[in-house]
């Protein structure tokens, strides 16, 4: 992003979750959000669907009319890659979100998020040159960087494909506007920290 730059960055990551007491999603969430010239900080979210479901929509109606970018970051657990999401899906599993968790919910198997005929939301951001920009930038101590068609069944995805959705009603509306989600290995904080500002690094060009 240039210094000139205009536009809207709203950058999240997530809280602590079921065997994961530490989320370095969040930690590197606020390292990209204070690369970035607006000095507007991280938003470190609960995994609850009503999180992902209520964010983007609430904050697009506070941004007022200046383009718009939505940069979501998620532990993937099982992932070895720092992995740049193409697709949200539609979908959501029967694994609850914390607050369901704690509340021993009993929930159905797979089902939409939203009731509407779509299966799928693309990001329009460019993910090629970003993975391409983070690899030139890497130090060795970063995991590689690829992009992923599969951004999973849980939170993670249902936030994207909210940001997603609220993104082309946006566009819709004649408002720029667009939406990309990160998933991060395990990490600890101190590699959360320099696997955020490496990120942030990007997002300023």
């Amino acid at each position: 992003m240039a210094p000139t730059d205009d536009r809207t960055t709203l950058v999240t990551g997530f809280g602590p979750f079921g065997d994961h007491d530490y989320n370095p999603s969040g930690d590197a969430a606020v390292a990209l959000a204070d690369r970035l010239v607006q000095d507007s900080g991280a938003h470190l979210l609960d995994v609850t669907y009503t999180t992902a479901t209520q964010f983007a929509p609430a904050h697009i109606e506070t941004t007022g009319r200046a383009p718009l970018r939505f940069i979501h970051l998620g532990l993937g657990a099982q992932r070895e890659h720092v992995c740049f999401e193409r697709v949200a899906v539609n979908r959501r599993s029967s694994r609850p979100d914390r607050l369901e968790r704690n509340h021993g919910t009993e929930l159905p198997g797979e089902q939409p998020l939203v009731d509407e005929n779509r299966d799928r939301r693309t990001t329009s951001i460019d993910l090629k040159s970003l993975v391409d920009d983070y690899t030139s930038l890497m130090a060795t101590a970063l995991p590689k960087a690829k992009i992923s068609d599969d951004c999973g069944r849980f939170v993670c995805n249902a936030i994207y494909y909210h940001s997603l959705r609220a993104c082309q009603r946006c566009r819709l509306a004649g408002r720029s506007a667009q939406a990309v989600f990160i998933h991060i290995p395990i990490l600890d904080s101190d590699r959360a920290h320099r696997l955020g500002t490496a990120l942030g690094e990007l997002f300023r060009h």
